[in-house]
């Protein structure tokens, strides 16, 4: 038995498979993919957020500083996170401008000192800036603040004041989660 062998050309004459058929057959693949590919980070604002800030009125000995930078920390990283999964933003990385942030920083907090946080947020082209703070009342009651600011307008995108009880990660981190379910919801068609 003889094998037949054919060429995508001979394949293309027998069926008729024509260079507008190719083309319509390429369009049709190409538009499928696109219309189902995610939605990318192009349709998310970009967001800078800064590091938190801390206002602690509690008087508490032995004091916990180097606790609650640690902690400051940590939040800072996991707001962005929660806001980056809940597909809210995408975070700009703060790290090429770490150096102009503590110049900035040094004098006074982010959210009073007149524009500098916007400031940052060009260097990075972010489409805005997030500021705040956690105030820590006493042991068992704080708060956190939190507000996005608009690069271009300076107005206020969203802010929230939202109390928590505890000085701990969890509780912390709980704030965070009701700032971020508040934003979802406010973002909602």
């Amino acid at each position: 038995m003889a094998k037949q062998t054919m060429t995508l050309a001979g394949l293309k004459k027998k069926q008729g498979f024509g260079a507008s058929c190719q083309v319509t057959a390429i369009w049709t693949a190409v538009s499928v993919l696109l219309s189902s590919a995610p939605v990318g980070a192009a349709d998310i604002p970009t967001l800078l957020v800064l590091p938190l800030e801390m206002v602690d009125t509690s008087g508490e000995t032995p004091s916990r500083v180097k606790e609650h930078e640690d902690r400051l920390a940590a939040l800072t990283r996991y707001l962005s996170k929660e806001l980056e999964a809940h597909r809210l933003y995408a975070i700009i990385d703060p790290t090429p401008i770490g150096t102009e942030i503590a110049e900035a920083r040094a004098p006074q907090p982010h959210d009073k000192c007149k524009g500098c946080e916007r400031d940052l947020a060009r260097l990075v082209r972010a489409d805005q800036v997030l500021i705040g703070e956690v105030y820590k009342v006493s042991t068992l009651i704080g708060s956190l603040r939190l507000n996005i600011v608009d690069v271009g307008t300076g107005q206020s995108v969203f802010s929230r004041g939202l109390n928590f009880r505890g000085d701990t990660d969890e509780a912390w981190q709980h704030a965070v989660r009701f700032f971020v379910r508040d934003l979802e919801e406010t973002a909602a068609p």
